[in-house]
C-alpha cells in the first residue's frame, strides 16, 4: 500500500480492496507510519488477507517490545501478521533514530532468536524463570517472580521475515527466518545470486528451499497504466529515488547499470527529485520494476514465476507523486493482477 502519502484512514480500505480482489497479501512499510499500527486498522476491515510488514524496523524497538507489538497485530487479525523486520537502512536508522547500523547480519540474529524466546515464555513453553537470552545487542531475561502472568496468542509463532538486498543477509534468512524480503531485485540477480544465497543458508541449517521451508519476497515497483508514458513517468520517479540510495548501488553494478545510476544522482543533486522523470533511463525501469500498459505488466511479471515465489507489487508512492497519482497507480494494479 503507498504509505507516504495516503491519509490514515485510506489503509483499510485499501487492505479489503486487495482482499476482495483475491491477492495473496497486503503489505505496508516504516517510514514516518508504524506499519503495526496500520495494520491494527486494516485488521478491522479484512477477514482472510495476510498482513504483511515490509518491513519495520528493529532500530528503537526492544525485542520484547516488537514482540508484544506483533503480538497485538495478530491476536487483532486472527493470525494473519508477516513479521517482516530489519535494522533500517543508512540514514533512517543511524541519523533518524540514533541507532547503531553496524553487523546487522548479528544483530538480527540476535533480534529474531529473543523474538521466539519472547514467544515461548509468553506461551509458557520451554523458557526457565530467570533465564537470560541474548546480550551481544539486545537482551531478554525470564522474571523470575512474574506476577502479571501471560498475555494471549493467537499464534505461538508469528513467521519472521528477515530484510537482505545482498549474499550475507540472503544466507542469514534463509538459515534462521520464515521468509526474506528484498526490493528491486531484477531476475537475473535473484536467480544468479540471491536465491542460491537464500538456499546456501537453508541448507546450512537442514532446511529446503524448494520444499518452502523459507518464503523469498521482494518488493518489486510496479507501475501500471492504460497510458504507457505515464506508467514509464510515474516508475521513473520511484526507482530513481530507490537507486540512487547507497544500498542500490552493488544491484546497478551487477545489472551494468552504475552509470546510469550515477546521472540520477547528478540529476537530484543538481535540481531535486522531480528531475528523476526524466533522467531515470528506460533501462533502469526496466530492469528494476514491473512497468506498462496492463497486457506488459501481466507478460512482465511472468518472468518472475520461475525466481520470485512472492512478488510483493510495490505502486509508486513517493511525495513527488500526487496522492491522487499513488491511488490511482494501487488501483491500477489491483484491477490488473486481481483474480
Amino acid at each position: 500500500m503507498p504509505g507516504l502519502n495516503q491519509p490514515i484512514d485510506a489503509f483499510p480500505r485499501m487492505a479489503k480492496m486487495a482482499e476482495d480482489a483475491g491477492f495473496d497479501s497486503v503489505w505496508d512499510y516504516e517510514f514516518y507510519r508504524n506499519p503495526l499500527v496500520i495494520h491494527g486498522m486494516t485488521a478491522q476491515a479484512t477477514s482472510t488477507i495476510p498482513l504483511g510488514t515490509g518491513l519495520v524496523t528493529t532500530a528503537g524497538r526492544s525485542p520484547f517490545v516488537m514482540a508484544n507489538a506483533a503480538a497485538d497485530v495478530d491476536e487483532a487479525s486472527g493470525g494473519r501478521l508477516i513479521l517482516g523486520i530489519s535494522t533500517g537502512a543508512a540514514a533512517f536508522t543511524d541519523l533518524m533514530n540514533g541507532a547503531d547500523s553496524n553487523r546487522p547480519a548479528a544483530r538480527t540474529r540476535e533480534y529474531v532468536t529473543l523474538l521466539r524466546k519472547i514467544w515461548d515464555w509468553t506461551a509458557g513453553d520451554g523458557v526457565t524463570d530467570g533465564e537470560t537470552f541474548g546480550g551481544q545487542f539486545y537482551k531478554f531475561t525470564a522474571p523470575e517472580i512474574n506476577p502479571f502472568g501471560r498475555r494471549p496468542l493467537a499464534r505461538k509463532r508469528i513467521p519472521i521475515y528477515t530484510a537482505a538486498l545482498r549474499q550475507t543477509m540472503a544466507r542469514l534468512g534463509g538459515e534462521i527466518s520464515d521468509g526474506v524480503i528484498g526490493f528491486m531485485l531484477p531476475t537475473r540477480y535473484l536467480r544468479e545470486v540471491y536465491l542460491p544465497s537464500v538456499a546456501e543458508g537453508a541448507h546450512k541449517a537442514g532446511r529446503d528451499l524448494a520444499d518452502v521451508d523459507v518464503d523469498v519476497a521482494s518488493e518489486t515497483v510496479c507501475s501500471v497504466s492504460n497510458d504507457r508514458a505515464e506508467a514509464y513517468r510515474r516508475a521513473r520517479l520511484q526507482v530513481g529515488i530507490y537507486i540512487s540510495h547507497p544500498v542500490c548501488a552493488p544491484l546497478a553494478e551487477y545489472m551494468g547499470l552504475a552509470k546510469d545510476r550515477e546521472v540520477c544522482l547528478e540529476a537530484m543533486a543538481a535540481r531535486g527529485p522531480m528531475a528523476l522523470a526524466e533522467a531515470v533511463s528506460d533501462e533502469l525501469v526496466d530492469a528494476f520494476s514491473i512497468t506498462g500498459t496492463p497486457d506488459e505488466c501481466r507478460r512482465k511479471l511472468e518472468e518472475y514465476s520461475d525466481c520470485l515465489p512472492h512478488v510483493l507489487l510495490h505502486p509508486p508512492y513517493m511525495p513527488v507523486l500526487t496522492q491522487e497519482e499513488s491511488e490511482d497507480a494501487y488501483g491500477n494494479i489491483i484491477s490488473t493482477f486481481g483474480r
